[in-house]
């Protein structure tokens, strides 16, 4: 990681973590990184909520910065999933990130609304600053309006409660004492901190606000955007009045005001008196040292171990794990101890494959609607693929319908643009869907139906309800609204398939609809998911839920699932074991592919298994 990142994991590690982590454990944690290019704060934050200890990942965020070279380098984030980043620099293709611009901030504001649902970010980082060379002594003066946007753009996206990180310099000036005076009332803390890692001799510090008072603030914010305007008016004008003719902005609240809270006001001025000193002694050993050539410090090492335990950060070099071009093949072998491709991916998926017959089905005796659940596909199964990341957009695809080799995906196929991390091994299909409100716009998704590997994770032996969290957790990190050009991924809709025949509200034949949709030459069956995205349906995947020895039936006494042994050597158990379930390879082994529809009368499609289901639940009950 590099210096910025390590000043945020101490700032983290001072604050027990708490930066770092949404308000709620089962939370997705979302911040804001702007005027941070090249990206070291949101490195941080991704790595420290990557997907890890059976979870997936926990952190997705936003940025603000300018274009060229002040802007994030995602392709070297090595620690961090920039798949889970969205760089934003305004409202057309021609803007350039300037945080000066209210277009700019609203903008920001309005994209992180559409993918917060109108909450906000739990973190707002801010590390903006320039080169002020041979004009050092008024560093603070040329940086106001950067102070004032930073913090603008900080409290149009937090949410209630949320937190504010800004990296400064000196604090002398009635200007920055206001500004300053104005986060103190915007938020329940305040605090102005030097970290370690930053250089002894400079003035730089951060402010650290926590708990956001969003509503009592708004009239705060109001203000800002009027002086934000103010100075860009003044600026404009100024070009044509000389010198002495030109105005500014000198000061956002009061002297007077300022003084009369005395609370704020000593502990303003104790602040600068402290780091004052800090820089003093700072620069005395710096002179010290250069008096001196010979002399070294004995206690770096020491104390850059003891730092780097304390903000629990690895002591490795940065990217030291990063994959290179190796055959995955080899890498997923040595991770999962599985080298043959086609046994991650179902029986059925390679041409060859046979269909499965309605009759051959109902004649099969271990064959159990209450054990089964169902995948529904918006692609066929010939078509199902594993496709493997090497992070930075370079994704490999595994096909034994066409070829059995690691390919690049095909220019039309959502692999192409699917924000994948690194070392992720996913089952899955390539599908479009129909965007809400309109349902016009196609949208190019990646429908997961099983992740094996994620982050370098290896989910194998986890249960199909934790490799679940982790899809969701991994789509929703990796999707974002308003975002062109970019594909989506889909975690699997899974039916219960005894409740398929059911004719409830939520049941499977309730949420599929047959209609003519555009492009169409007859009408689909569409299904609609729960975030209103529609899919043409081609298909189920049936799997099994339990591993032999054990089974899952309907207790018609108390209607309730529960397991068994098929041999009667055990006791039945209403509550879920870890014995009882099967493992990636088992439940991928047990896949079954159930077309839409068939013309062919011997082959099983979704309404003969209806039929088949419904007549197997009457039996059970009669």
């Amino acid at each position: 990681m590099n210096r910025a990142a390590v000043k945020m994991a101490e700032v983290d590690a001072v604050l027990q973590f708490r930066m770092s982590q949404p308000f709620d454990s089962d939370e997705i944690f979302q911040f804001a990184d702007i005027c941070a290019g090249p990206g070291g704060f949101t490195e941080y934050l991704l790595w420290r909520n990557r997907a890890q200890d059976g979870r997936g990942p926990r952190a997705k965020g936003f940025g603000l910065t300018l274009r060229g070279e002040c802007d994030f380098r995602l392709n070297d984030m090595l620690m961090g999933a920039p798949e889970f980043f969205y760089p934003y620099y305004g409202p057309t293709d021609q803007s350039h990130g300037d945080i000066y611009l209210e277009d700019n901030m609203l903008g920001f504001r309005d994209l992180i609304m559409a993918n917060t649902a109108n909450l906000g970010v739990h973190l707002v980082t801010a590390d903006g600053g320039f080169s002020v060379e041979g004009q050092e002594n008024i560093q603070e003066i040329r940086s106001k309006q950067l102070y004032l946007c930073q913090a603008l753009t900080a409290m149009l996206v937090l949410r209630s409660g949320g937190s504010f990180l800004c990296k400064l310099f000196d604090i002398f000036t009635e200007f920055s004492a206001g500004l300053m005076y104005l986060l103190y009332l915007a938020f329940d803390q305040f605090a102005l901190f030097k970290p370690a890692t930053s250089r002894p001799a400079n003035s730089e510090r951060y402010v650290i606000c926590r708990g956001y008072r969003k509503q009592q603030s708004e009239s705060i914010v109001q203000y800002l955007l009027l002086v934000n305007a103010e100075i860009n008016l003044l600026k404009v004008e100024a070009v044509h009045l000389p010198q002495s003719e030109r105005q500014d902005v000198q000061g956002l609240v009061s002297l007077d005001v300022l003084k009369a809270d005395r609370a704020f006001s000593d502990y303003l001025t104790e602040s600068n008196d402290t780091l004052g000193r800090m820089q003093i002694v700072g620069l005395s050993k710096i002179h010290h040292f250069y008096d001196n050539p010979g002399m070294k410090d004995t206690r770096q090492e020491d104390t850059r171990t003891e730092c780097l335990q304390f903000w629990g950060i690895p002591d490795e070099k940065r990217g030291e794990k990063v994959l290179g071009k190796e055959n995955p093949t080899v890498l997923i072998s040595q991770l999962i101890g599985e080298g043959n491709m086609s046994k991650l991916l179902p029986p059925d998926a390679s041409s060859s494959a046979k269909s499965v017959t309605a009759d051959s089905l109902e004649k099969n005796p271990d064959f159990s609607p209450y054990e089964q659940r169902a995948i529904a596909c918006g692609e066929v199964n010939k078509e199902v693929m594993l496709l493997y990341s090497r992070g930075n957009g370079s994704v490999l695809v595994y096909k034994p319908a066409e070829r059995e080799a690691w390919t690049a995906p095909d220019s039309k196929s959502a692999a192409q643009r699917a924000p994948i991390p690194r070392e992720t091994l996913l089952l899955a299909l390539s599908v479009s869907q129909l965007k809400p409100p309109s349902y016009k716009l196609r949208v190019a998704c990646l429908q997961i139906l099983d992740c094996p590997i994620l982050q370098g994770q290896n989910l194998t032996d986890k249960p199909l309800s934790d490799r679940l969290a982790c899809i969701r957790q991994l789509c929703y990190c990796a999707n974002f609204e308003r975002v062109p050009l970019r594909s989506r991924l889909q975690p699997p809709v899974i039916f219960p398939v005894y409740e398929l025949p059911s004719d409830s509200a939520d049941s499977f034949k309730k949420l599929v609809q047959v209609q003519k949709i555009k492009g169409s030459v007859k009408p689909m069956p569409m299904l609609k998911q729960e975030d209103g995205y529609l899919f043409a349906i081609k298909g189920l995947y049936l799997f099994r839920v339990t591993r032999d020895p054990w089974r899952l039936t309907m207790s018609q006494k108390a209607n309730k699932l529960y397991y068994f042994h098929k041999e009667g050597k055990a006791l039945t158990c209403f509550e879920s074991r870890p014995e009882f379930l099967p493992n990636y390879r088992q439940q991928v082994e047990s896949m079954m592919w159930v077309d839409y529809e068939s013309a062919n009368d011997k082959e099983l499609d979704v309404k003969r298994l209806l039929q088949l289901v419904d007549k197997k639940l009457n039996s059970k009950r009669n």
